[in-house]
């Protein structure tokens, strides 16, 4: 029975980022040539192995260095969008108080300079405990920009050019990978958040720099207008907002001034410099304060999950790569053996067997795949000169096969099964292999009876797997069944 395997490492945002990419471009445009790449692989964890195979194929695609465009075009958006919101400030706060011939009127000064900031805080508060996804609107209109500073490509792919390269179609989904990454981990909301109050924290900053600056260089008069409301109205309100800002020293006015404001009497340079104040202290507690809090809350959140941005290993295409680069699981072998059969040496493995390997090249030869010894080998029905390339039972002689097939392909091969084993997706996978490099191949399948349920198994599994390689039927004893054909 097969172990369970140890839990998924964790890994670097930028390695989940690589892996969750190739795995989204192998479902969307079929598995990736990755024989060379498994073969360098060390053994340890399938984890561990899975997540070194999509990072090669993520290497070989030209990933990383488009992920650092990507990056550099975030890096560009994000300062794009901390310009607009000091310009935003810097223009609030000079529309906010005016050129200084007209006394600034203090309500409007305040509603001017805060209201919208807390009507989208009070908004953002008020969708905290629903979805996963009201709150990530500014973070997805960041990555949609970095996406186009990036690459200068839609940050969602679409249908790809046909004549796309394979490096160019993956390319294309380093977005979603990056958005389902955040998804899973929980982050959309806290990095929409902290963009926003980002924004918001920079654009209060500068309105009350450039206040600042306007007061210490321009005389403003202020005033409190209203038609309706009385002066004691204003005393309150007064008094409400500067009550907090009078705790971090700033001054508070007293009922009189506030009484005098209202009639528009002229007032002292004291009294103007104390309602100057007085306003800058409340953009500074009811505008930049909050914003800082909610942006150190949606850090620490962020803070906190960034564990949490890992591959989807529960995924179908990672899950398959798990089970297939177990070190416990043979490449090659059944899915439910017959009890009890004698182990035999790899043959393939032997010097000798390497030998023939070079003297073969470019001839005909025949290689067994995990063949029990009750099957005679090499077949004696061989016609000359046939090269026998031994009976492959284990992963290291047919990694060393497969390498010197590369590049010393035979010019015909005949694969020897075990049609009672039912095959798994290892065997499969070496077949691939097999067919890449030598295109004339062809599999003789030994059957204890022509008619033998497994015979369709057999069919059925190689139809499923694209390999229409034509094979031949045999008894356990090498003869040829009445009526056999060849497929």
């Amino acid at each position: 029975m097969i172990e369970t395997s140890p839990p998924p490492p964790r890994s670097s945002g930028f390695t989940a980022w690589m892996i969750e990419t190739v795995r989204l471009f192998e479902e969307r445009h079929g598995p990736c040539d990755d024989g060379e790449v498994v073969r360098t692989l060390p053994r340890g964890p399938a984890y561990e192995r899975a997540a070194g195979r999509n990072l090669a194929l993520a290497d070989r695609l030209g990933l990383p260095a488009a992920a650092r465009r990507w990056r550099r075009g975030g890096l560009a958006g994000l300062l794009l969008l901390a310009l607009a919101a000091l310009l935003s400030g810097i223009f609030a706060a000079s529309t906010a108080v005016g050129d200084g011939s007209t006394p600034i009127n203090l309500f409007w000064a305040i509603f001017g300079l805060l209201g919208l900031s807390w009507l989208t805080l009070l908004l953002w508060l008020a969708t905290l405990p629903w979805g996963r996804h009201l709150g990530s609107v500014p973070a997805r209109l960041a990555l949609g920009l970095a996406s186009r500073l990036g690459s200068g490509q839609a940050p969602w792919p679409r249908a790809a050019p046909e004549a796309a390269t394979p490096a160019e179609q993956a390319r294309l989904w380093l977005p979603r990978a990056a958005s389902g990454l955040l998804q899973r981990a929980g982050l959309w909301r806290a990095l929409g958040g902290l963009a926003s109050h980002g924004w918001w924290l920079l654009a209060l900053t500068s309105a009350l720099l450039t206040l600042l600056v306007l007061f210490a260089t321009r005389r403003y008069g202020f005033t409190w207008e209203t038609t309706l409301l009385s002066p004691e109205a204003f005393v309150g309100l007064a008094h409400g907002l500067g009550a907090l800002p009078a705790w971090l020293g700033f001054p508070l006015p007293d009922a009189e001034l506030v009484a005098r404001t209202t009639t528009q009497q002229s007032l002292s340079s004291t009294e103007q410099a104390l309602w100057s104040r007085w306003l800058l202290g409340c953009i500074l507690v009811w505008g930049i304060l909050p914003r800082l809090l909610a942006g150190g809350a949606c850090l620490a959140w962020v803070l906190s999950r960034r564990r949490r941005l890992v591959p989807d290993w529960g995924s179908p295409g990672l899950a398959v790569q798990v089970a297939r680069l177990r070190d416990d699981v043979a490449p090659l072998g059944v899915a439910d053996p017959a009890p009890a059969q004698p182990s035999w040496p790899p043959a393939a493995s032997t010097p000798a067997s390497q030998e023939r390997w070079s003297q073969a090249a470019g001839t005909r030869q025949v290689l067994a795949l995990d063949l029990p010894d009750d099957i005679i080998w090499p077949p004696a029905d061989l016609a000359a000169p046939t090269m026998d390339a031994g009976n492959l039972t284990d992963r290291t002689p047919r990694n060393r096969l497969l390498a010197h097939y590369a590049s010393h392909p035979p010019a015909e091969l005949l694969i020897a099964l075990d049609a009672r084993q039912t095959p798994d997706r290892g065997t499969l996978a070496t077949l691939h292999e097999l067919r890449d490099r030598v295109p004339d191949a062809r599999l003789r399948l030994y059957t204890p009876a022509p008619d033998a349920p497994r015979l369709q198994v057999w069919r059925d599994s190689l139809a499923a797997a694209g390999l229409a390689l034509p094979h031949e039927i045999r008894l356990l004893d090498g003869t040829e069944p009445p009526e056999a054909g060849h497929d």
